[in-house]
């Protein structure tokens, strides 16, 4: 009686969990620069995809859209991607395989990055599995990255690079006001303002 109660509590969990992978309204911008609207299965990605489905209507059977053929896609609710090749440091985040180097190692990959703030200056957000990484652009550079990495030095004590709170300074200072992230950059939490 026991194992039928769990099978069956498995089976309705299963179910559930793909009764939430819906499609959703949405759009994807192709490389000519065209908008297409529809919509796309919603998968409430723990990792950032590289492709998604995409139905033109509700009759037609969905296709699927790769990195290669999409600029941007997003969502009737306002979370979207945009693709970017980009500088990726993909060094370990676990304690026991850190990087004995305080420079980041930079690979340049093209992404879908999820966009997490837009305007003049926009913030975005890149996870694979464990890894995090985020970047940022202004209206006048392109896509950057914001370095955050721990790693352990020759004393085998956790040191941690922080140079996005100098690029963020460099970056968006202005005459009155100066925003810096005040969280590491991994644990995205908390914006203060500060008066120069």
């Amino acid at each position: 009686m026991n194992n039928l109660f769990v099978l069956l509590f498995c089976l309705g969990f299963t179910l559930y969990g793909h009764a939430q992978i819906t499609f959703e309204k949405g759009y994807y911008i192709n490389n000519l620069d065209q908008r297409e609207e529809g919509s796309i299965k919603n998968k409430d990605w723990k990792s950032n995809p590289s492709q998604f489905e995409f139905k033109d209507s509700e009759n037609t059977a969905p296709k699927t859209v790769t990195l290669k053929y999409a600029k941007e896609f997003g969502f009737e609710d306002g979370s979207k991607y945009i693709r970017a090749t980009v500088n990726v440091d993909r060094s370990s985040t676990t304690l026991n395989t850190l990087s004995s180097k305080r420079a980041s190692y930079f690979i340049e990959e093209e992404l879908f990055l999820k966009v997490l703030v837009e305007g003049d200056a926009a913030l975005y957000r890149y996870e694979d599995g464990n890894l995090t990484r985020y970047f940022y652009s202004t209206n006048d550079k392109s896509v950057k990255p914001l370095v955050y990495k721990e790693y352990i030095d020759e004393g085998r004590d956790l040191k941690k690079n922080e140079a996005y709170k100098q690029e963020l300074y460099n970056t968006l200072k202005c005459a009155s006001k100066i925003i810096i992230l005040e969280a590491e950059p991994s644990r995205y939490s908390t914006e203060k303002s500060f008066n120069i």
